[in-house]
């Protein structure tokens, strides 16, 4: 069973922290670092194709984007460099359909791991129609000046939905369990960050369950005004 939608994370006020770019460390960065002898498998890309097929309208209604559905997914994949997942073992994973749909020690593990490190994605995920994939040096160069960094996005992607960014898998020994983290950052104060679980059907991957991380990454330093993706 899919779970369609993605919340956005909330803050002690009511009001959503900031989100940023993973592959960006700081307002100079101009190339994230990215692992040389770092492949991403056909099955990984299998397990993004079943994140994007399940990517859905969001709950929070600062966060929707009926009128712009282009995904634009950054080519390098995330990190736990931040510690926004770094111990998925204690993610209060949600009940539904039930207590059991959590991921295995295995799976966890494998993820911690990989997720180390950042790869360079290929345009391998299906259907290729349902997003596009954005060089991270390009990104990063949007974003060296951040106070006009989301002016500047929408103005190359004016057809979509923010920025996505995505981690390498983890999974069990069968590989018929996955998880992955899976973030979006839409403006200063529009975004989620989930790690999700899934689980192989009948030869396609379909997502299970989705937990909200802690809390996610900071924006670029120096970014004060920028505005909201309405």
């Amino acid at each position: 069973m899919a779970f369609r939608g993605w919340s956005s994370w909330l803050g002690p006020a009511g009001g959503l922290f900031f989100l940023g770019l993973a592959a960006c460390a700081n307002a100079q960065a101009t190339s994230p670092k990215i692992a040389s002898n770092c492949n991403v498998t056909a099955e990984e890309y299998a397990v993004y194709s079943g994140v994007l097929h399940d990517l859905g309208k969001p709950e929070h209604p600062a966060e929707r984007w009926d009128d712009k559905p282009q995904y634009v997914l950054s080519d390098a994949t995330s990190t736990n460099a931040g510690n926004t997942y770094s111990d998925p073992e204690s993610i209060p994973w949600p009940d539904h359909p039930a207590p059991a749909n959590q991921p295995s020690k295995v799976t966890t593990k494998n993820f911690s791991y990989k997720s180390q490190r950042s790869c360079r994605l290929k345009p391998l995920i299906e259907p290729p129609s349902g997003y596009k994939l954005a060089p991270s040096e390009d990104i990063c160069r949007l974003f060296s000046n951040p106070k006009d960094g989301w002016s500047k996005f929408y103005e190359k992607y004016p057809n979509s939905s923010g920025l996505w960014e995505i981690s390498r898998v983890g999974f069990d020994g069968m590989k018929n369990e996955a998880l992955v983290y899976v973030e979006h950052i839409c403006g200063l104060t529009c975004g989620s960050n989930h790690i999700v679980l899934l689980r192989k059907s009948a030869g396609k991957w379909m997502v299970l369950n989705r937990a909200m991380t802690g809390g996610p990454v900071g924006i670029p330093s120096g970014t004060q005004s920028t505005p909201d993706h309405k």
